[in-house]
């Protein structure tokens, strides 16, 4: 099998969620010419989703033909919520992982918390991320062992790099968590919303914006301290995971086993953090 070039994979991969952000901005300026369908447990899904995976899949796979694709919009009606299905990714060498639009709620609603998400899965490891906001420019990136990025991606490339080397706190009392939950996803909303109250109690602070891989990203940034959420996709979480793992956070599900981007849930924190919320998570 031939040796991934991460440098180049890295440049395309941002040149390719550059490319798909620049489209999902064109296509914000005419909001009211857009179909927009319910997709069975997953929420809104518009004709920009659509268009912005199709872009990211035939760019990719002109780059890389011999690898497997996972996208948010392609598949889940295929796969649904099956994490044993899904989990089969698993046993392919090269598989690209793509939320092509992070946020649709916002994006409709012309919020700019949303995003496009690229990861790369090597047996399943992600070994690459991209996360774009395209209406800010901000964009965090990592490859395995090189550390997290973030930098203000435009047409000529990545700008005004800095690595990512946020304030970690020690302390659950002091810290600003951000999370999200819906009972559109079919999960047990009373059993979510009861572990965000419990939450709410033993920090300083909880919000709720509608990316949840941007709500990790800022996490691995400092932004926030913490993220936990249930009833997320491998495309919600496997870029915006690396990253926070590269910027040397804990990442796991709920019960602190290591992290799988096809598992239930997702807790990412500092070292002392993550303990003291999964202590909450599981109470």
């Amino acid at each position: 099998m031939k040796k991934m070039n991460y440098n180049q994979c890295l440049k395309q991969t941002l040149f390719v969620a550059y490319k798909a952000g620049l489209g999902l901005r064109k296509k914000a300026k005419n909001l009211k010419d857009l179909r927009i369908n319910i997709k069975e447990a997953q929420g809104l899904v518009s004709k920009a989703d659509i268009e912005s995976e199709n872009l990211i899949r035939k760019l990719l796979l002109d780059y890389y033909p011999d690898h497997e694709f996972l996208g948010e919009e392609g598949s889940y009606k295929s796969f649904g919520s099956s994490r044993k299905i899904l989990k089969k990714f698993g046993d392919i060498p090269w598989c690209w992982v793509v939320d092509p639009l992070d946020g649709t709620t916002n994006y409709l609603n012309q919020f700019d918390y949303y995003a496009v998400c690229i990861g790369l899965l090597h047996y399943g490891r992600p070994t690459l991320g991209v996360v774009y906001r395209p209406e800010t420019g901000e964009c965090f990136f990592a490859t395995e062992g090189k550390g997290a990025w973030k930098g203000v991606l435009d047409s000529k490339g990545i700008t005004r790099k800095k690595r990512l080397t946020s304030y970690k706190k020690n302390n659950l009392k002091d810290c600003l968590l951000v999370t999200g939950f819906s009972s559109e996803k079919g999960k047990v909303f009373n059993s979510e919303f009861k572990k965000f109250n419990k939450m709410l109690t033993k920090c300083r602070g909880v919000r709720r914006l509608g990316s949840a891989a941007l709500d990790m990203c800022y996490v691995a940034e400092g932004t926030f301290d913490g993220f936990w959420e249930a009833g997320l996709a491998p495309w919600d979480v496997t870029a915006a995971s690396l990253i926070c793992l590269e910027s040397k956070l804990n990442v796991t599900n709920y019960k602190g086993e290591e992290f799988n981007p096809f598992d239930k849930s997702i807790l990412t924190a500092s070292k002392k953090v993550h303990l003291q919320m999964k202590d909450v998570l599981l109470d």
